[in-house]
């Protein structure tokens, strides 16, 4: 089962490999990898770059973002991957 999740977006983190995790309300139906309430995106990719403007684009305008997850950890090991985002 892949996970969703909705809310309002937070806890932003870059790390030094270029990868991004986020947290955008309770994220529920995780596959076990990823049975965390964060996601992953690679912002070295053209896919990771646009949910990232979506991201920020939301949590500056204070939008709910509903996020739909891949039922993957490619990205982080422990994090699932983000399959689209919609910004509400």
């Amino acid at each position: 089962m892949a996970g969703t999740s909705s809310g309002k977006v937070t806890n932003i983190i870059i790390n030094a490999s270029n990868y991004l995790f986020f947290t955008a309300g309770t994220k529920t139906g995780s596959p076990a990898c990823g049975n965390n309430n964060q996601w992953a995106i690679n912002l070295g990719t053209a896919k990771g770059k646009s949910i990232y403007v979506m991201l920020l684009a939301a949590q500056t305008q204070d939008k709910t973002v509903s996020i739909y997850g891949n039922q993957t950890c490619n990205e982080w090991g422990d994090r699932e991957d983000v399959l689209y985002g919609i910004s509400e």
